[in-house]
C-alpha cells in the first residue's frame, strides 16, 4: 500500500466530493408515521425502507409540512435551510407486494422503479485488498486509555498508548440540525497520525468528522457491511477507491485491543460493530455505538467503564439492560448540549442507573462543569 492511496482519499473530498453536493441531501421533518401517510395520501403505514418523492418549498409560509433540509458540501452538512413540504408522493420499491408497476417502453421515465436504483448505487463497496478488517485490527497495540472526544452531538472516541492514539472508534461530529453544539477547541491528540478507525455503524453523527477532517481518509476504516444512504454510500466509494475501506465479513474476533464484534439487533444501529476495550491496567470498556445492549455479541458482561449507548437515548427493547459495573466503575455519556433529540433522556439514565451506573460523566457542560473531552 502506497502512501499515495490516502491522498488519493484527501483530493477526493476536496473535489470528488463536488461531484455529489447539489445531488444529495439530509431532510428532518417532526412528524408521525399516520400523519406523514395522510399527507401523502398514502392507504398503507409508512414503514422502514419506502420511498417517497418529495416537492420542497423554501417559502416557509407556504402550506404543508414544516421542514429543515441541509444539501451537501465537500465538508458534510453543515448547513441548513428551513421550508414546507408540499407535495408527497410514495415511490413503488422492491418492499412492495406483486404486481408492481413496470416502465412501458425505453423512452418512458423511470419513476416508479427509482428506489430500486438507488438501492444499487447504495450497497457497500467491496474492493479486493491484500488485509483483511481483521488484519487490520491485529497490528493495533493494546491501549491504555479511551479518550472520548467532546464534538458535540455526535460520536468520535480515540484510543490511546501512552499518549499516542492507536484506534479511532467512530469519528463523528454533529449535522447542521445540532451545528451550534459543534466543536471548537482544536484536539488534543494527533489526528493526522494514521491509525485505522472502527465504525460503528452508517450514522452521519459517527463519521461526519471526516468531512472536516481530511487526515481521516488518510486512515484505514474497518467497518459494518450495512444498507447506505446515497450520501454514506458516495463516502464509501471514495475510501474504497484509495483502498482505505475494510469491511467486516460477520461474528465476533479477539485482538490485543480487545473483542470487536457485529451486534444481532435490527436495522443500522442494531447491526453494527461494537468494541469492548482492553486496556493495559486489566480494565475492560464497552463502546456499543448506537446498538441496544441486548444485541451486543459479547454474551453476559461485566466491565469497568462503559460509554452510554446511542448518547444517552431510549432504550429500543424493554429488555436492553446496560451490563453491571465492576467496583467503581465510570460510564460515560458523549452527546452536544440542547440537541434536537433531547439526549440523555431520562429513561435512559434511570435505566443504568438501576445495574449501578450512577453519576455519569458528560461531554456536555453540566451543573457548572464545562464541556471537554473525557478519559475513561
Amino acid at each position: 500500500m502506497t502512501a499515495d492511496a490516502g491522498d488519493r482519499a484527501a483530493d477526493w473530498i476536496e473535489s470528488g466530493a463536488a461531484e455529489y453536493s447539489t445531488n444529495f441531501g439530509l431532510l428532518r421533518l417532526t412528524t408521525t408515521p399516520t400523519k406523514f401517510a395522510e399527507f401523502a395520501n398514502d392507504i398503507v403505514d409508512v414503514q422502514p425502507g419506502f420511498w417517497f418523492h418529495l416537492k420542497l418549498d423554501p417559502n416557509q409560509s407556504a402550506g404543508g409540512m414544516r421542514a429543515w433540509f441541509a444539501g451537501r458540501t465537500p465538508f458534510g452538512f453543515t448547513a441548513f435551510s428551513k421550508g414546507r413540504i408540499v407535495k408527497a408522493e410514495r415511490l413503488v420499491s422492491s418492499i412492495d407486494p406483486a404486481p408492481r408497476p413496470s416502465s412501458l417502453g425505453a423512452a418512458s421515465v423511470p419513476a416508479l422503479t427509482l428506489p430500486s436504483a438507488i438501492a444499487a448505487v447504495c450497497r457497500i463497496p467491496q474492493r479486493v485488498s491484500r488485509l483483511s478488517a481483521q488484519d487490520v485490527l491485529a497490528r493495533v497495540p493494546q491501549s491504555d486509555k479511551v479518550l472520548i472526544h467532546d464534538v458535540g452531538q455526535g460520536s468520535f472516541t480515540t484510543l490511546l498508548r501512552y499518549g499516542q492514539p492507536c484506534l479511532h472508534f467512530d469519528v463523528g461530529s454533529p449535522t447542521a440540525f445540532n451545528a451550534k453544539g459543534a466543536r471548537t477547541a482544536p484536539f488534543a491528540v494527533d489526528l493526522d497520525t494514521r491509525v485505522p478507525i472502527l465504525l460503528s455503524h452508517w450514522d452521519w453523527d459517527h463519521f461526519h468528522a471526516a468531512f472536516q477532517i481530511p487526515s481521516l481518509w488518510r486512515c484505514r476504516w474497518i467497518v459494518p457491511d450495512q444498507i447506505l444512504g446515497p450520501a454514506a454510500a458516495s463516502l464509501a466509494r471514495g475510501l474504497a477507491t484509495a483502498r482505505r475501506l475494510y469491511v467486516w465479513n460477520g461474528g465476533s474476533a479477539s485482538f490485543d485491543v480487545g473483542d470487536v464484534g457485529e451486534c444481532t439487533g435490527l436495522g443500522r444501529n442494531g447491526t453494527g460493530l461494537a468494541l469492548l476495550a482492553s486496556l493495559l491496567d486489566g480494565r475492560n470498556i464497552l463502546l456499543a455505538g448506537d446498538a441496544d445492549y441486548n444485541s451486543l455479541p459479547f454474551g453476559t458482561l461485566h466491565v469497568d467503564g462503559l460509554v452510554a449507548t446511542h448518547h444517552g437515548g431510549r432504550a429500543h427493547s424493554a429488555f436492553s439492560r446496560p451490563p453491571a459495573p465492576i467496583g467503581r466503575a465510570s460510564y460515560l455519556i458523549s452527546y452536544g448540549a440542547s440537541n434536537v433529540y433531547r439526549h440523555p433522556h431520562d429513561e435512559a439514565l434511570a435505566l443504568h442507573g438501576s445495574v449501578g451506573w450512577s453519576d455519569p460523566i458528560r461531554t456536555a457542560s453540566f451543573n457548572g462543569i464545562a464541556r471537554g473531552d473525557r478519559a475513561l
